[in-house]
């Protein structure tokens, strides 16, 4: 007589996607319990999944698939092997660096610049952005002399936040305008001296 062993059935529970901070990419890390494995035998689960693109967004869908292997993973089959949940892709964040410059209070203020950092994967300003980059200052002409914020503006993006650096917020200095030292600049007294003539009676003998 022959017969025949079928594979014992494996389900699993609980499969779920972890949420993520934007990466420029699909990739998803899934989680669950395999069940079903008979006391003895190794049988080792592998997940893996994919969002359904790599942007930014709330509830997007995450196909992942499940694959066995171990020693003993040839007795069982696992059904369903494939399958769809759900998770989040939150932004990434971007810094707005302005770049330390200093001007003289009652001139024209310096050029403000800066840049902007924390682009993942292959992004780029021009390619993640859109908008037009600026730098403003509250510091006017007429400012007395101290620390001024320099904040970065003028952006948008689909994946990104934007948070101004720690030292923007004294990134422009305005220094008192020079003094001449007294010294150099004292008038100089020039004092005339008047000359007397003073005549005296001469007395003539014979």
């Amino acid at each position: 007589f022959t017969a025949n062993i079928a594979p014992a059935s494996l389900g699993l529970l609980n499969v779920a996607a972890a949420s993520k901070t934007y990466d420029n990419t699909g990739a998803a890390t899934v989680s669950g319990t395999l069940t079903g494995v008979l006391p003895g035998d190794t049988v080792n689960l592998g997940l893996t999944g994919q969002f359904s693109d790599a942007n930014v967004g709330t509830a997007k869908t995450v196909t992942w698939a499940a694959t066995t292997a171990g020693a003993d993973a040839g007795n069982y089959v696992l059904a369903p092997a494939i399958g769809t949940v759900q998770a989040n892709i939150t932004p990434a964040t971007l810094t707005y660096t302005a770049s330390p410059v200093a001007g003289t209070v009652g001139q024209t203020l310096p050029v403000l610049t800066g840049n902007v950092g924390g682009f993942v994967g292959t992004d780029t300003l021009a390619g993640a952005t859109t908008g037009t980059l600026s730098w403003t200052t509250a510091a006017t002409v007429a400012s007395s002399a101290g620390s001024y914020a320099v904040a970065g503006g003028g952006l948008a993006a689909l994946n990104y936040v934007f948070v101004q650096a720690a030292g923007n917020a004294t990134a422009l200095t305005l220094q008192a305008a020079t003094t001449a030292d007294a010294s150099t600049t004292a008038t100089t007294v020039v004092t005339t001296t008047a000359l007397f003539s003073v005549q005296l009676p001469v007395t003539m003998s014979s």
